[in-house]
């Protein structure tokens, strides 16, 4: 169907166009405020505070393999969620929790171990570069931060281009 010589009927779909972009954008941004939410639920719960071991006990934290999988960069949310929470559990068994900003820092710094691939890259690139555009990542903002790779990826995948109404 066309909408040429029917100025009315071309203002009612393009309202209705940007009506459902405008609903596509609400719910995307609702779905990634939840998302970011669970991921700092997890940190909270395993890094809010530091670990006091009683007395006489020792972990067994020996880094032979057995730790946490190591993260790729997986554009699926459970994946990142599963490998942040084998993660953060572990760094709260090293005593890398609580607030202290150089605990902080350690946790950013060891991040490097625990990624490869394209999240390494993303890593070294963004957080490790000498060419970085942020100077000081907290470990919260490396996870969940507006420019994670995840984040990145997604809106890639989700970019849509039509010569009517350009890039979507």
């Amino acid at each position: 169907m066309t909408t040429k010589g029917r100025p009315f009927l071309a203002c009612k779909i393009s309202v209705f166009r940007n009506q459902a972009r405008s609903v596509r954008i609400s719910a995307d941004k609702h779905h990634r405020e939840t998302m970011v939410e669970r991921l700092m639920e997890c940190i909270r719960q395993a890094l809010g505070v530091q670990l006091k071991f009683p007395d006489g006990y020792k972990p067994n934290l020996k880094f032979n393999g057995t730790g946490p999988n190591k993260y790729n960069g997986s554009p699926k949310f459970s994946k990142l969620e599963k490998w942040l929470s084998a993660l953060a559990y572990r760094y709260m068994l090293l005593k890398f929790g609580g607030p202290d900003l150089d605990m902080d820092r350690i946790r950013v710094y060891t991040l490097v171990d625990y990624l490869m691939d394209e999240a390494l890259d993303w890593f070294m690139k963004h957080v490790l570069s000498p060419k970085r555009t942020v100077s000081y990542w907290t470990f919260c903002d490396v996870v969940t931060g507006p420019s994670s790779m995840q984040d990145v990826r997604e809106s890639f995948r989700r970019t849509k281009y039509t010569p009517t109404t350009g890039i979507l």
